[in-house]
């Protein structure tokens, strides 16, 4: 079944309601989950963080995460 609406629509829904676009909140979500993954062990490397929270380039994953924590 289609749903007949275009992804740019969804997306700007999905800012309207959430306040922030789609892809400021996967970034915050996926440096929230990286910053509960190294509270948890500090043994873990930055790249395997950056791959198990869905970033296949460690520098950017480092980027983003200090844009959104400092």
């Amino acid at each position: 079944m289609d749903a007949c609406v275009s992804p740019d629509y969804l997306k700007h829904l999905f800012a309207e309601v959430l306040g922030m676009p789609l892809t400021e909140y996967l970034n915050r979500f996926r440096i929230s989950s990286a910053c509960e993954k190294l509270r948890q062990s500090d043994a873990i490397g930055i790249e395997e963080i950056a791959a198990e929270v869905g970033y296949s380039d460690a520098k950017y994953f480092a980027r983003v995460f200090k844009k959104i924590k400092l």
